[in-house]
């Protein structure tokens, strides 16, 4: 697999994920990661747990041990299925057995362990995420699904920043056979594109140029306000 990732400033920021080579998983700008605390069942924080996570489709796995604090985070994710997985001596081991990262996500979870042998495991179901307290990013999320089973003229998944919210596409102009969109009350030239953390931006226009056909895209993320600082 290989990733892209665009963004617009003062209008959107667009990461990428394209269905490519799987040597090209890992691109700056895109990996994903997964963090949180973890706590007895009194609250009381545990430090040197062991925290595990595993890409429940390439069996990727990584491991983290937590700090003094309780607090872990696990970087370089690709986006995908996870098991998630906490143990320390004295109990239970607390898993998820399947959560979903998406492209460039921070995503939180809360490992509460109980009292027991460690062989012994407490599952709990992944719970959506209604609050995003880890960015102050305003984004949005075009899923694979969308992208497959909706009618898109011309194949250009920039044409897709319409599904969210304030976003809209203005089509493909010039000799370069560039992008325009426009969000959020900006003017269409208010707009820096990056792909794979380099320029993808036309300087005489503002516009994007040089993005693959929407048949490799996996899923992309929208951007709208308070950008973080790794896309620009």
């Amino acid at each position: 697999m290989k990733r892209i990732s665009c963004s617009v400033l003062a209008t959107v920021c667009l990461c990428f994920l394209l269905l490519l080579h799987s040597a090209l998983m890992a691109q700056v700008g895109t990996e994903g990661s997964i963090l949180g605390v973890v706590t007895d069942s009194s609250g009381a924080v545990i430090g040197g747990a062991e925290v595990t996570v595993t890409n429940l489709n390439t069996g990727l796995k990584k491991t983290a041990q937590t700090e003094a604090g309780g607090s872990f985070e696990i970087l370089q994710l690709p986006r995908g299925p996870y098991s998630v997985s906490a143990s320390f001596a004295g109990f239970k081991t607390w898993t998820i057995e399947r959560t979903e990262l998406t492209v460039a996500q921070r995503l939180r979870v809360s490992p509460v362990l109980e009292v027991g042998e460690i062989t012994e495991r407490v599952t709990v179901e992944a719970t959506a995420q209604l609050v995003q307290t880890d960015k102050g990013s305003v984004e949005g999320i075009v899923e694979e699904k969308a992208i497959r089973e909706l009618p898109l003229n011309g194949r250009n998944p920039i044409a897709l920043v319409g599904l969210v919210p304030g976003m809209r596409y203005q089509g493909i102009s010039g000799i370069h056979r560039s992008s325009t969109v426009q969000g959020l009350g900006q003017r269409n030239d208010q707009t820096d594109f990056q792909l794979d953390g380099l320029t993808a931006t036309e300087t005489s226009d503002k516009t994007g140029v040089g993005f693959p056909s929407v048949e490799t895209i996996a899923e992309f993320n929208v951007e709208t306000a308070n950008f973080s600082a790794k896309g620009h």
